[in-house]
């Protein structure tokens, strides 16, 4: 049992240092994950209690007293308790929990039965039972492996209290962080695809991008008494890679990226309104149609309101500073003197 005690106690202090490194990567993992996980304080509890039964199995080793495998039996069962109910992602804490288990139980069980196999000779029970009853006569707390217990038991109040304390602040900050966002649920139209940056769909096909950046306009264009037409916001999407791009209207050339405008028209008559086959200019004297099969508008009715896109192809995305945005709008009617049933929108906007 000696020679046991002391391969299994250095193998313990070896595991432990194995352990902390293991604790460390589980809390970088739960930092990565925001889960609020308590993976590296429950590791760390584990390894010093697996390092300090570890140190008393090898400075007991040759005693055959229980008190110390007692003491050891605890601690690892407490060990034990933290990794099987506290391991979160740290997903070894469980096989190492269960090792403590075995060893702590194993060794209390060992000892005990040996200790009746092999009782101590009469030549020396007098003494044997005068150095015990010595050592039971001993106050509680001049005996060592109450104060090994006594430490144990803080420390794990303090790593529950530790860990309960992390639980609630980030339920907390999560809690807080919902109350921010729950004023207004961002729509699919309002996010365009800048909830996928990887890739933008352009006339049923995907380009692959590398960066996006949103300007928001919250233009308003009233000078039309038939309609209402804003602008919310211009998103600037550059590619990863130039690609040849056959334009409808402006031939074939090599386009850098794609500006992707979003309008909101309200119509306060029965109308037709073209943002979609209208012409956008850029301050690098690019002109463009837009070609990109949006086909939101046209004809819309008295009160309705439609919200749409409109995506043109650019060759050069850098240093882009404004967009000037024509297209046409009218309505039918009988007056021949009505000269507003015809409308061109005419505006520039400021990126």
């Amino acid at each position: 049992m000696k020679t046991t005690k002391l391969v299994v106690g250095i193998l313990m202090i070896v595991l432990s240092v194995y352990i902390v490194f293991q604790s460390m990567l589980a809390g970088f993992g739960d930092a990565l994950t925001n889960s609020g996980g308590t993976s590296e304080g429950s590791g760390l509890i584990f390894a010093i209690l697996f390092l300090a039964s570890g140190i008393v199995y090898i400075v007991n080793k040759s005693k055959t007293s229980l008190g110390s495998d007692i003491a050891c039996m605890v601690m690892l069962l407490i060990a034990w308790l933290i990794g099987i109910t506290m391991s979160g992602i740290y997903g070894d804490l469980i096989v190492w929990s269960w090792l403590a288990f075995i060893i702590g139980v194993g060794f209390f069980v060992w000892h005990l039965i040996s200790n009746k196999k092999n009782p101590v000779s009469d030549e020396s029970s007098t003494s044997y039972k005068d150095s015990q009853n010595q050592k039971l006569n001993k106050p509680f707390y001049k005996k060592w492996w109450v104060w090994v217990l006594a430490v144990v038991v803080i420390i794990f109040l303090i790593g529950s209290f530790g860990s309960t304390g992390n639980s609630k602040s980030n339920n907390n900050t999560k809690q807080n962080s919902t109350e921010k966002v729950s004023g207004h649920s961002t729509t699919n139209k309002e996010k365009g695809n800048t909830t996928s940056p990887q890739k933008i769909t352009v006339s049923y096909q995907n380009y692959s991008i590398s960066h996006s950046k949103t300007y928001l306009t919250n233009y308003e264009n009233t000078m039309w008494n038939a309609a209402t037409v804003k602008v919310a916001k211009i998103v600037v999407y550059t590619l990863k890679n130039p690609t040849k791009y056959k334009s409808a209207n402006d031939g074939t050339f090599q386009a850098t990226g794609f500006v992707r405008i979003y309008f909101n028209v309200k119509a306060n008559r029965d109308i037709s309104i073209y943002p979609t086959q209208g012409t956008y200019i850029f301050n690098n004297t690019e002109q463009h149609e837009a070609d990109a099969g949006e086909t939101w508008d046209g004809d819309i009715s008295n009160g309705v309101t439609k919200n749409g896109s409109v995506t043109v192809p650019i060759k050069d995305v850098s240093n882009l500073k404004t967009v000037r945005i024509k297209f046409d709008g009218n309505y039918n009617t009988n007056d021949y003197d009505d000269n507003n049933s015809d409308h061109t929108y005419d505006f520039t906007l400021n990126l």
